[in-house]
């Protein structure tokens, strides 16, 4: 099979229209457009676009994170005290709503293998010690919702 409009110029291809395709009128116009037919004078000055651009928006607010819902309920809970936790009710969104408990340190763990354990000196710990490890944990945020044993 041949393809004899492949090896022909496209004035002949289309030399039997009566109108020109319309890819071809615009590459004419911009080839008539010259240095001396352009207006550079009715274009947008390009300086004062791009320096419009570049200022960005102007804020009313600056934002406050200490003033946020979630940042305040995150250090009322690693101070310990009482905050508002999440929930995920079933097809919906997150919602900030559940009430959680004060943070603190539960029993010491009695559990055999802590007893028997070389490696853990559990009963070692005075409670004393065991509070002031709560407070430095919960002060550098490093306790997870485990207690410690």
């Amino acid at each position: 099979m041949s393809f004899p409009l492949l090896n022909q110029n496209c004035e002949a291809v289309y030399s039997h229209l009566d109108n020109p395709p319309l890819w071809r009128t615009f590459h004419n116009d911009l080839a008539s457009l010259s240095g001396n037919d352009y207006d550079t004078e009715t274009d947008i000055d390009t300086d004062t676009y791009i320096k419009d651009i570049n200022e960005g928006r102007k804020r009313r607010h600056k934002a406050l994170p200490n003033t946020w819902k979630r940042n305040k309920a995150k250090l009322r809970r690693m101070q310990g005290v009482q905050y508002l936790g999440y929930s995920k009710p079933a097809n919906r969104k997150i919602l900030q709503d559940t009430l959680r408990s004060a943070r603190i340190i539960g029993e010491r763990c009695k559990s055999d293998y802590c007893v028997k354990s070389k490696l853990r000196e559990c009963s070692k710990i005075s409670e004393d010690c065991r509070k002031q490890i709560q407070i430095l944990l919960e002060a550098n945020e490093l306790v997870s919702t485990q207690n410690l044993c």
